[in-house]
C-alpha cells in the first residue's frame, strides 16, 4: 500500500511537469515572435508537429514496452528526453531549430501516459485503479494548468524566454530521477503470450470498428481536438496581441483558468451519470462553441476573459466521455482499451492539422480568424454528437423496460 501511494505521487508530479513542459511553448510564444521573427503559419506548424509527435509516440512506444518488457526504462528515457528537449528550447535561433525540437519533445512526452497506466494499474490493489489513475490525470491540471502559466509568465517577465525553458526543465529531469529510484519494473509477459496478444490485434481492431459508438467517437474526438488544440496553442498569443493584456496578465488568466477546468472535469463525469453521456457531450460541446465566439467579437475586455475562464473548461473537460465512457459503455470490455486508443489516438493526430491550417489562414486572414475555425469544427462535432447512441446503462434501462411493457 505504501508503494502504491508513492507511485502515484511520483506520476503525479511527473505527469504534470511533463504537461507543464509541453504548455510552456504557447505561453512563452508572446514574447519569442518578436526575437525569432515567427509568423502565425510558423507557430501554427511548431504546435501541430508537437501534437503529431505526441499522437504518434503514444501507441508505438506502448507496443515496445511490451515486446521488450522494459516500462520502467522507456518511461524514464521518456521523461529524460522531454526535459533535455525542453532544455534545447532555450537556444532556439531559428524556425526549423525549434519545429524540429518540439516535435521531438512531443514525441518524448507521449510516450508516457500509456506506459504509466499500465504501471499504475499493475501495482493498484483491487478497485483502486480509477481513482489512481485520476489523480495522476489531475497533475497535468493542477502543475500544468494551474500553477504552471502563472510561474511560467513570471518567469519571463523576470527573466527571459530563454531562461524560463531552462529553469522549467530542471523539475521533469528531478522526476526522472525519481522513477529510477523508487519506481519497480513491470513483471514482463511471457513470449508466447505477447506473442499470441499481437496476433490478435489485428482482429480485435477491425472487430472494435463494427460498433457506430466507436466511429462517431472517432470523428466527435477528430473535430473536439482540432477546436481544443487550436484554442490552447492560440488562446495566450490571442490574448496579448489580440486582447492587449501583459504576458504576466496572461499567464493569471491561464492560471485561473485552470483551477476552473478542474471542477468542470469533475462536473461532466458526474452530470453525465445523471441526464445520460449524450446530452452531456451535446451541451458541453455548445457551451465550447461560445469561447472562441465571444473571443473573436469581443476581443479586448472583460468578456472575453470571463467566458474564456468559465466556458472554456468545457472544452478540455468533455473529451473524456468520447475518449473514455462512452467508448468503453459502447462495447464488450475486451474491446475497451482498443477503441480507447483508436478514438484518442486518430483524434489526437488529424484534428492537430487544424493547428497548422489555423496559423496560415491567421496570416492571410488575421489572428482572429483561429476563433472562427475552432467555432466551426467543435459545431461539427455537436453534429456528430446528436448521432451517438446514449451508453448510460441508468438511462438506457428505463427506455427498454418502457418498451417491454407497452408504456
Amino acid at each position: 500500500m505504501k508503494y502504491e501511494y508513492r507511485l502515484v505521487v511520483i506520476f503525479f508530479l511527473g505527469w504534470g511537469l511533463v504537461f507543464l513542459d509541453r504548455n510552456a511553448l504557447a505561453l512563452l510564444l508572446p514574447v519569442m515572435v518578436g526575437d525569432m521573427s515567427l509568423n502565425n503559419t510558423q507557430i501554427g506548424q511548431i504546435n501541430m508537429w508537437q501534437s503529431i509527435g505526441y499522437a504518434i509516440s503514444g501507441p508505438l512506444f506502448a507496443i515496445l514496452s511490451d515486446r521488450l518488457g522494459s516500462k520502467k526504462r522507456i518511461i524514464v528515457l521518456a521523461v529524460l528526453a522531454t526535459s533535455i528537449f525542453a532544455l534545447l528550447t532555450t537556444f532556439a535561433s531559428s524556425y526549423s531549430y525549434l519545429l524540429v525540437i518540439r516535435t521531438l519533445l512531443g514525441a518524448s512526452e507521449g510516450a508516457f501516459m500509456p506506459i504509466v497506466a499500465t504501471i499504475v494499474a499493475a501495482a493498484s490493489s483491487p478497485g483502486r485503479f480509477g481513482r489512481n489513475i485520476g489523480i495522476v490525470y489531475c497533475g497535468a491540471s493542477l502543475i500544468a494548468g494551474t500553477l504552471g502559466p502563472v510561474t511560467v509568465t513570471k518567469l519571463a517577465a523576470l527573466t527571459n524566454w530563454r531562461s524560463t525553458f531552462l529553469l522549467v526543465s530542471i523539475p521533469s529531469f528531478i522526476v526522472m530521477l525519481l522513477i529510477w529510484k523508487f519506481i519497480k519494473e513491470v513483471p514482463a509477459q511471457p513470449a508466447v503470450e505477447n506473442r499470441e496478444q499481437s496476433e490478435n490485434k489485428r482482429e480485435i481492431f477491425l472487430e472494435t470498428l463494427k460498433y457506430r459508438n466507436v466511429l462517431i467517437c472517432t470523428f466527435i474526438s477528430i473535430f473536439s481536438m482540432a477546436g481544443l488544440w487550436t484554442i490552447m496553442s492560440f488562446s495566450p498569443i490571442y490574448f496579448t496581441a489580440v486582447g492587449k493584456l501583459s504576458i504576466e496578465k496572461m499567464g493569471l488568466v491561464m492560471s485561473i483558468f485552470g483551477i476552473s477546468a478542474i471542477l468542470w472535469q469533475y462536473i461532466v463525469a458526474n452530470t453525465s451519470d445523471y441526464i445520460g453521456r449524450k446530452p452531456t457531450l451535446i451541451i458541453c460541446a455548445i457551451l465550447a462553441i461560445i469561447v472562441p465566439l465571444t473571443m473573436y467579437f469581443s476581443p479586448v475586455g472583460w468578456l472575453s476573459i470571463v467566458t474564456f475562464i468559465l466556458l472554456a473548461g468545457a472544452i478540455t473537460s468533455y473529451p473524456v466521455l468520447f475518449t473514455s465512457i462512452i467508448p468503453v459503455e459502447s462495447v464488450p470490455p475486451r474491446l475497451g482499451a482498443m477503441a480507447c486508443a483508436i478514438i484518442l489516438g486518430v483524434g489526437e493526430l488529424i484534428g492537430s492539422f487544424a493547428i497548422g491550417l489555423s496559423g496560415s489562414l491567421a496570416d492571410a486572414f488575421g489572428l482572429p480568424v483561429v476563433m472562427i475555425i475552432a467555432a466551426v469544427v467543435l459545431f461539427i462535432a455537436v453534429l456528430f454528437g446528436i448521432s451517438l447512441k446514449e451508453s448510460n446503462a441508468r438511462k438506457i434501462k428505463p427506455v427498454i423496460l418502457n418498451a417491454e411493457t407497452g408504456s
